[in-house]
């Protein structure tokens, strides 16, 4: 309550000193007002810049799996070609052209550099063919291969279109070079179409050179049944189709083609490994012309062509920004702004015409709190005081009710009631009104089991109570439900146990523990010397009250009896008092 109270007082207090000053509400309203229309303006821009943001990945995303596509429709030649080749064995000259003059490779399937048959066998045969074409007129062509000998060699026997860069290639043993010849071997052992690594093309010259890749097909002798093993597949490999690419050329007649109006709005980089051609750039639809100090938007996404992993850069230019609409976050703004003009000079108006009346309004709601805290407080007192006295008197009416019935005479109720009210009142003694104080479990069982320790008799130099463990804080109700336990057990030790003998003694141990994340107080008492050496009857009073602490305090009794007397272990969860 005092907290609530200074609170508001202080607020009110605040309250007086801005009325004080004419423009101090309108000063704190407009500025409100101003840093609201800002956070908007603010908002309103980012969400325009994930907007742009989102156009970028999206045209990025649509433009790699335009190039994605693209390859894969490129690699349905390569299957046409191996298709021809095993139905009709191994070409020539004539019909080599004829079947690739149908393709329309240059329009049906523009950035494709070639399309090529590859002879496999070993040396000496391969040099017969080379000597074969020559005599057929093909002066110029040579069987061109690494040093070394192998089991296996290759020739590029046919390549369309015949044009200049074509022709450079013809001859050549792609297998003598290790990039090529890695693709073509996973080419043959799997029977699927293999994308090479970047490579310098044989094709290339020395002006406009690009990185490039190879797509090989195997070609199996036809055996009746295809080939399912490797092993297979490497006895019965006949030949290769591959196909040519020139990345720079393949991209940009995609792109050129499918998305024509993106290139004009942004930068399309793509890049491949750091060791490729070019410092690892594959492809730049600006022809690598130096990148702005600072650019809006920019995205990458990942690209994979034929298992080559690469990643696709899209960067917005100018043009794009130049098309971006900027009218709502400078509209917001503007608005904004009047509407913070038009509130302060309202403020101000209102603060002048009501500035004596409210300062009165205030005074008088201040008083109102006042009084109705004091009552509260007056309240509140009495109410805490009548639940006290009625919770008192039903733990005294329990106490009579159920001693009168287990007693068998008069001077029995007398002892026994008596007894118990001690203890209810050393406990009582323990609790003070201030909600903020918790007895403490070593006072309590001390002040609780004094007086029976005192009264026993011993003829034995050792203590007839023991008690020891670690500071534990018990709220109210754990403090009365425990002080009845204790008073029960150092009754029967008394009257039955350890205390009705001269040398016995009781030990009072406290612990605490977890179990499955709960935490525990273990108390245990201890007797040694008693006289009791079996259960009582379960029937009695004392036994009901265990029974009733067990399921106040929500814990677990477990008790025995060795030769020493009774071992008792109360488990019970602690709880913070409030």
């Amino acid at each position: 309550m005092s907290t609530i109270s200074g609170l508001k007082t202080a607020l009110a207090t605040a309250a007086e000193r801005i009325s004080a000053y004419p423009g101090a509400i309108a000063i704190l309203a407009s500025g409100l007002a101003l840093a609201s229309t800002l956070a908007a303006y603010q908002l309103t821009l980012q969400s325009e810049a994930e907007s742009h943001k989102r156009a970028i990945a999206s045209e990025a995303s649509r433009i790699a799996e335009t190039i994605v596509d693209t390859m894969r429709g490129y690699g349905s030649i390569l299957r046409a070609s191996a298709g021809f080749v095993a139905a009709n064995g191994r070409p020539n000259e004539v019909t080599w052209r004829t079947f690739t003059s149908a393709l329309e490779i240059e329009r049906s399937f523009p950035g494709v550099q070639g399309l090529g048959y590859v002879d496999v066998g070993v040396r000496d045969e391969l040099e017969r063919i080379a000597a074969a074409k020559r005599s057929r007129g093909r002066t110029d062509f040579q069987f061109v291969t690494g040093d070394g000998e192998r089991d296996l060699y290759t020739m590029i026997a046919f390549l369309a279109p015949e044009d200049e860069r074509n022709r450079r290639a013809l001859g050549f043993d792609m297998y003598s070079e290790k990039t090529r010849r890695e693709a073509m071997q996973k080419a043959r052992d799997t029977g699927e179409l293999v994308l090479s690594p970047i490579v310098i093309l044989r094709q290339e010259i020395s002006a406009d050179i690009q990185p490039g890749s190879l797509g090989y097909l195997p070609v199996y002798r036809d055996s009746g049944t295809p080939p399912t093993s490797t092993a297979e597949r490497r006895a019965q490999l006949m030949a290769f189709v591959y196909g040519v690419f020139r990345w720079g050329d393949f991209i940009d007649r995609t792109l050129q083609k499918h998305h024509r109006h993106s290139l004009g709005l942004m930068r399309i980089e793509i890049s491949g490994n750091a060791d490729a051609a070019g410092g690892g750039l594959i492809y730049d639809s600006e022809g690598g012309s130096a990148r702005p100090s600072q650019t809006r938007y920019t995205t990458t996404v990942p690209l994979d062509l034929g298992g080559l992993q690469w990643s696709l850069t899209a960067t917005s230019n100018h043009r794009f920004e130049s098309t971006l609409d900027w009218s709502k976050p400078r509209l917001i703004l503007s608005s904004g702004l009047v509407v913070t003009a038009l509130i302060a000079t309202m403020i101000v108006a209102l603060s002048q015409s009501r500035e004596r009346t409210e300062i009165a309004r205030r005074k008088l709601e201040s008083e109102v709190v006042q009084r109705k805290e004091a009552e509260e407080r007056a309240h509140l007192a009495n109410g805490e005081l009548i639940h006290r006295v009625k919770n008192t008197l039903a733990v005294v009416s329990a106490l009579a009710s159920q001693t009168a019935r287990h007693s068998t005479s008069v001077q029995a109720f007398t002892a026994s009631f008596r007894e118990r009210l001690v203890a209810l009142a050393s406990v009582q003694d323990l609790l003070r009104p201030d909600p903020a104080y918790a007895p403490e479990l070593g006072e309590l069982v001390r002040q609780s089991l004094k007086a029976f320790a005192d009264a026993a008799k011993s003829t034995s130099a050792s203590p007839r109570l023991t008690a020891s463990g670690p500071k534990v804080a018990l709220p109210g109700n754990q403090a009365v439900l425990l002080s009845l336990l204790l008073n029960e057990l150092a009754t029967n030790a008394t009257k039955y146990g350890a205390w009705s003998a001269s040398g016995g003694g009781v030990t009072v141990e406290w612990s605490l523990e977890t179990l499955e994340e709960e935490k525990l107080v273990v108390l245990r008492w201890t007797e040694t010397g008693s006289r009791i050496k079996s259960e009582p009857s379960p029937n009695g009073f004392g036994t009901k009250v265990i029974e009733a602490v067990e399921r106040g305090m929500r814990g677990r009794i477990e008790r025995s009896w060795p030769d020493s007397g009774l071992a008792f272990v109360f488990r019970f969860p602690v709880i913070d008092p409030e």
